[in-house]
């Protein structure tokens, strides 16, 4: 069976943009998790362990 609207030019495109959309979630998600660990050091630093 041969699929007639199959452009592979239009997959590579999605695929690239679909790459570099992952890549972005996941940078956000490491900031937000780098930045919740430098809150919980410095809670634990001063003293808030109740907090952190």
């Amino acid at each position: 069976m041969t699929f007639l609207f199959f452009s592979s030019k239009k997959s590579k495109t999605a695929a690239k943009m679909d790459v570099a959309r992952i890549k972005l979630i996941r940078n956000k998600r490491l900031v937000v998790v780098k930045q919740m660990r430098r809150d919980i050091d410095v809670l634990l630093q001063s003293g808030q362990n109740a907090t952190a």
